[in-house]
């Protein structure tokens, strides 16, 4: 619901006739305090969760070299606020393996970006895999772990924006990167948080 003031008043220091901002989502309420003849002041303390997006996924993907696996989890929240930031936690099982011939390196990011995969915006990643030759590394093996981001993104307007965590191989020629192996769930939350 989005919500106006009567003709000639404002709300939280807007322009005189101008919609409140920040919608109302579905299920909720909102109180307005009248401080003067013409202005209003909406009670959203600042770091209140406006609304909460929770996915999963339990699906595996591959990739090799430098392409992308990153339709693993997908995540889309639609703005009530303008102004308000997207709090992203997501959490997310890896592995690293030689796919074939003998690479040097398993290397590759578990990335968490905005928008679309590459051309998106790079939120947050982490460096998995191992490299051959270090005595405390086994040449070859699978590595596997767990991964989780939360970082505050402010697309800037009231549009729908997309989460994307997967994967990207970044060394090698013959790596195999996997998304949830053993079909282990990976989970995202977004949060849009007033501001």
């Amino acid at each position: 619901i989005d919500v106006w003031p009567a003709t000639g008043d404002k709300i939280q220091g807007g322009s005189s006739n101008a919609v409140d901002p920040t919608s109302i989502a579905a299920g909720t309420s909102r109180e307005f305090y009248s401080i003067d003849a013409a202005e209003w002041l909406r009670d959203i303390p600042v770091g209140t969760v406006l609304q909460r997006v929770v996915t999963n996924t339990t699906t595996g993907t591959n990739s090799t070299s430098t392409t992308e696996a990153a339709t693993a989890l997908t995540a889309t929240i639609s703005m009530l606020d303008a102004g308000s930031k997207v709090q992203v936690t997501a959490m997310g099982p890896w592995a690293v393996s030689r796919s074939s011939g003998s690479p040097t390196n398993m290397q590759g990011f578990l990335r968490l970006w905005e928008s679309a995969v590459t051309s998106g915006t790079n939120l947050a990643d982490q460096r998995i895999g191992y490299t051959y030759g270090l005595a405390s590394q086994p040449p070859f093996a699978v590595a596997g772990g767990g991964y989780a981001a939360k970082v505050l993104d402010t697309p800037g307007d009231k549009a729908a924006t997309t989460y994307v965590l997967g994967i990207l191989t970044s060394v090698g020629s013959a790596n195999l990167a996997q998304f949830n192996p053993g079909s282990l769930q990976a989970t995202m939350i977004l949060e849009e948080i007033a501001t």
